[in-house]
């Protein structure tokens, strides 16, 4: 994958980026993620989420497949972390 980054925020972690490459079925793909720390626990809530072009015949399969993608992140996020 080949990504150009939009937006980087170290006061509201958050970032923002377009996909240029990559084997996903999809265009025009704009990924974002956000993490908000959780005072209570002292744990920390994410958001990632995309937002593309896609043929309606490809859709439910690109969605399976980014959910699956992002969903495998968080899991490798939280093993490097130890969490």
């Amino acid at each position: 994958m080949r990504e150009k980054l939009l937006a980087l925020s170290d006061l509201d972690h958050a970032c923002s980026y377009l996909l240029l490459e990559g084997p996903l079925p999809v265009r025009n793909m704009v990924g974002e993620y956000r993490l908000w720390d959780i005072t209570e626990t002292g744990g920390t809530f994410g958001i990632w989420r995309a937002a593309f072009d896609i043929a309606d015949a490809q859709r439910d399969a690109a969605v399976d497949q980014i959910t699956k993608l992002y969903a495998s992140g968080w899991t490798n996020l939280k093993k490097i972390l130890g969490a």
